[in-house]
């Protein structure tokens, strides 16, 4: 059975700066700024240089029903162009790049931002079940199920390395793009770290299902989601590891939680999300105190699987299910 994941988007500027994706909810659009006017030297009146127009802020937005996506002007709501891609679902956008990840067919689309147009379309072994990017846009990496993780150059439409996970469902990379997390939530107890030299499992005892991952700051240093019952296993929480560590890796004890497969860290906290039942409001969200690593009273939010957070510059907190 396909389940059609609806509509997603992915903001970008001209000008190639990081952007980020937010699924269902809503999307953050980055504006190039413009430069001053300057007078002309000579006549009797100077005139004034026109200032440059800045290039409209653009939202990618994919629709699988129909097998497109639609580049629309942010500052207008117009759709500008129509763009035919196999089955568009979740989208990630960085360095003046977006992947398209398709939700039915076995293949990966490489969007340039600057040109508007589709600059490779490949064709993988499996089905992508998880896409991720560089923070520079030049490498795509893409989950697959037949149980491989494979890294891409945006720039030629190739694979540069193929590593193999087996049952891996969702991928998580640092923030300076040389570590990936690889999950595969029906693991008791251990995930796939990637980096540069290779690629070796983790695990700790006190781990329940781990399947989801945000970085803190840097690629070496994570707290990880174990999403515990609402995976078959006992007690959902969230625990901080450490990669650089004397003597190898280091997992802290666990935080209990009532629900986490989705998080999202800020230097003075957490926001972790999941659902320990199903019904009407049975998800969960907590806020997690990085100071005293304690967790705060759950509230009640929507149930489903959530698998999306985005926090705004205004403070608002939008979760996906």
């Amino acid at each position: 059975m396909v389940v059609r994941m609806g509509t997603r988007l992915a903001s970008f500027t001209e000008a190639g700066k990081i952007a980020t994706f937010i699924t269902l909810i809503a999307a953050a659009v980055l504006i190039s700024g413009c430069s001053k006017g300057q007078n002309v030297v000579g006549g009797s009146t100077p005139t004034p240089t026109p200032t440059p127009t800045p290039a409209a802020a653009r939202m990618l937005v994919s629709d699988n029903s129909s097998g497109t996506i639609n580049v629309v002007n942010a500052q207008t709501d117009v759709v500008t162009h129509t763009i035919a891609v196999p089955s568009p679902g979740k989208m990630v956008s960085a360095g003046g790049t977006t992947l398209i990840q398709s939700t039915i067919a076995s293949t990966l689309t490489i969007f340039d931002n600057a040109t508007e147009a589709i600059r490779f379309s490949m064709t993988l072994p499996a089905q992508p079940v998880d896409i991720a990017i560089t923070p520079d846009g030049q490498t795509g990496w893409v989950a697959e199920n037949n149980g491989t993780v494979q890294s891409i150059s945006t720039a030629t439409g190739t694979v540069s390395a193929t590593f193999t996970v087996a049952g891996v469902q969702r991928l998580a990379i640092g923030p300076q793009g040389t570590t990936i997390l690889a999950f595969n939530d029906t693991l008791a107890n251990n995930f796939t770290v990637i980096v540069p030299g290779g690629s070796a499992p983790i695990g700790n005892i006190g781990l329940d299902h781990p399947t989801n991952a945000f970085f803190l700051g840097d690629d070496n240093h994570f707290t990880v989601a174990d999403c515990g019952a609402e995976c078959a296993g006992t007690q959902a929480n969230v625990a901080d590891v450490s990669l650089n560590n004397i003597g190898g890796p280091a997992v802290s004890a666990p935080l209990s939680l009532s629900g986490a497969t989705e998080v999202l860290a800020t230097s003075a906290e957490e926001f972790v999300a999941g659902s320990p039942a199903t019904g009407l409001n049975a998800g969960t969200l907590q806020v997690v105190s990085r100071a005293t690593f304690t967790a705060g009273t759950p509230f009640n939010i929507a149930d489903g699987r959530h698998d999306q957070i985005a926090l705004t510059s205004n403070g608002r907190l939008y979760v996906g299910s």
